[in-house]
């Protein structure tokens, strides 16, 4: 068989394959009542109630029958749950009620842990449009192994402990990494008072942005621990407002022998927090917080806005503060 023979066929069985795959994907389609209409997805009438079952009424059983590429989509309703994805190329989305509201719930009823739990190694994850509330640990987490891709966005984080944990500085840390985990245009409401809405802990590419964080300890945390991977860096926080932090708004922090590098914080906002740091770089045990950048920040009161701290060898260097 000739060369051009050879890759005329690669080609058309790589094409057959992707083709297969792609038709191969399917929406399910999520519902508490147990009576929708599936004629139409993504239009309201698949969750009004007047026709036939949905294919689950539970997002627990949705991820069991779950294979790559298929879509989610969840129906205005309360799911009283905890879920664990593990399924890659998923695309979980709750359809919004009328005048655009989050009416997809999922609620931890005060009772439960972790709303969702990401599992290791998932990659190219969508969580979109879906309110979760009530859970005593997180909304949200990926603790167990690294992910890769996880992008959540427009949703709703209420009367959580904590919002979305990337990471874990208790167990195990220094072991994994997160890649391109992100979090934007997003609502947190944080009832607890030594809560965190977003933390990321050893991170590449990561991006918050566009989030709008009410109460806790601490809005955001970017942190690297005692990780030996060197490129924990081109982590991004833009434009994130934080209110009522009681602590600190926007923590850096890096130790345990561990550098951050490049991090980029620019044009957020913290008000009304008491201590008055509304952003804080903190190195410490032999780490570093090298390169980047914060600017064009508005910290009000700013008393003193803006903290940089070091201890136990820890050093914060070449960082630009421009316009704060």
């Amino acid at each position: 068989m000739s060369r051009h023979l050879r890759l005329f066929a690669l080609s058309l069985f790589s094409l057959c394959c992707f083709s297969s795959q792609s038709a191969l994907a399917k929406t399910i389609t999520v519902d508490a009542d147990n009576a929708i209409n599936l004629s139409s997805p993504f239009t309201r009438e698949d969750c009004d109630g007047t026709a036939a079952k949905p294919t689950a009424t539970t997002l627990s059983a949705a991820l069991a029958m779950a294979q790559e590429r298929d879509t989610i989509l969840i129906c205005p309703g309360t799911y009283a749950e905890e879920v664990l994805v593990t399924t890659s190329h998923l695309l979980i989305s709750g359809l919004r009620g009328q005048g655009n509201t989050i009416d997809a719930i999922l609620d931890g009823e005060s009772t439960r842990h972790v709303g969702i739990s990401i599992a290791s190694d998932v990659e190219t994850v969508t969580i979109q449009n879906i309110a979760i509330e009530n859970y005593l640990d997180a909304a949200i987490k990926a603790v167990q192994g690294p992910t890769y891709h996880v992008l959540i966005q427009d949703a709703a984080f209420h009367n959580n402990a904590n919002g979305v944990i990337a990471g874990d500085e208790t167990s195990p840390v220094g072991t994994f990494t997160h890649t391109y985990f992100r979090v934007r245009r997003s609502l947190f409401t944080t009832n607890s008072a030594a809560g965190t809405a977003i933390a990321f802990t050893n991170c590449r590419n990561c991006r918050i942005q566009r989030n709008d964080i009410d109460g806790g300890d601490i809005g955001i945390i970017l942190r690297a621990q005692n990780s030996s991977d060197p490129s924990l860096t081109n982590n991004r926080l833009l434009l994130n407002t934080v209110t009522h932090a009681a602590s600190v708004g926007i923590l850096l922090e890096s130790l345990q022998n561990t550098t951050l590098k490049s991090p980029t914080l620019q044009r957020n906002t913290v008000t009304d927090t008491p201590s008055g740091v509304g952003i804080r770089l903190f190195a410490h045990d032999n780490a570093a917080i090298r390169g980047g950048k914060v600017v064009q920040s508005t910290i009000t009161p700013a008393n003193p806005g803006i903290e940089v701290l070091t201890a136990t060898g820890g050093v914060v260097e070449k960082v630009k503060f421009a316009d704060n």
